[in-house]
């Protein structure tokens, strides 16, 4: 089965916004829908989100559940309350927990459709012909029978691209240093939830180790400053590991890599 279909935008065009505020995620995210013939307009808060869309008409949202400020789900209930008064898009929830109830809640709020993250091309490509379907027949009822599932299928896979691997880098060089910041305040909260915000695209990468490190973070009930320096130097460690791993990847075109992105 052809994952990567560049004619896909073609066929089924669709006018996409992305709402996500992590940059390697954007990045992501983008370069996926760019294999498949879409373009994206991006934003990274819900409020943004809900002017994008009173300034021109969208097919499909793509929005994070979980965002400083508004959240997805309040930024989908914002979108809704608008009614007719703009072209109702149709919104799918991206998120890392995917239970029944949060499902039940992100259809309360108005939302239509679930994409798994991180995100897989196999996955996204479901997602956007479920969608034009939607918009060509009607209302579609999304279950648990329709929602997506990981496959084994290894042309599903993306190799990491330079542009994604430098935003992550950097992306992931502030963190640490929010990190620090919030332990020296002795902010237990304040790091739990960069941790979260880290996982989140660690995840999206494939970088295992860190993001098992983030949810050892988030799960800790005990965390001591001692605790939070051993977390911190063993983040650091992990980044490093995704730049040897790097190394051993090819670039999206096939190419050999030569890792130009520094840990620091």
């Amino acid at each position: 089965m052809k994952v990567l279909d560049a004619t896909l935008g073609t066929r089924l065009p669709l006018r996409i916004l992305l709402v996500e505020d992590h940059p390697a995620n954007q990045k992501m995210i983008q370069f996926m829908l760019s294999k498949f013939g879409y373009e994206v307009h991006i934003v990274s808060n819900g409020q943004s989100a809900v002017e994008a869309v009173q300034s021109r008409p969208y097919d499909l949202v793509l929005m994070d559940l979980q965002m400083p400020g508004m959240d997805g789900q309040e930024t989908s209930r914002c979108i809704r309350r608008l009614d007719n008064h703009i072209q109702q898009p149709r919104i799918v929830a991206m998120t890392g927990n995917s239970s029944m109830s949060d499902r039940e809640a992100c259809f309360g709020a108005g939302m239509d459709d679930f994409l798994s993250k991180p995100a897989r091309p196999d996955e996204l490509k479901l997602i956007l012909e479920r969608s034009t379907v939607a918009l060509e027949e009607g209302p579609l009822t999304c279950g648990p029978d329709v929602i997506a599932v990981r496959q084994a299928d290894p042309q599903a896979n993306l190799t990491i691209d330079d542009k994604i691997l430098s935003v992550y880098v950097a992306e992931f060089h502030t963190t640490l240093q929010d990190l620090r910041q919030a332990k020296e305040r002795g902010d237990l909260a304040a790091f739990r939830k960069k941790a979260h915000y880290l996982k989140g695209g660690s995840q999206m990468i494939g970088a295992t180790g860190v993001v098992a490190l983030c949810q050892e973070i988030e799960a800790a009930s005990d965390l001591t400053i001692t605790a939070l320096d051993d977390k911190l130097a063993a983040l650091q460690e992990a980044l490093q590991e995704v730049l040897r791993s790097a190394k051993t990847l090819p670039r999206s075109d096939g190419t050999a890599r030569n890792a130009r992105a520094s840990g620091g």
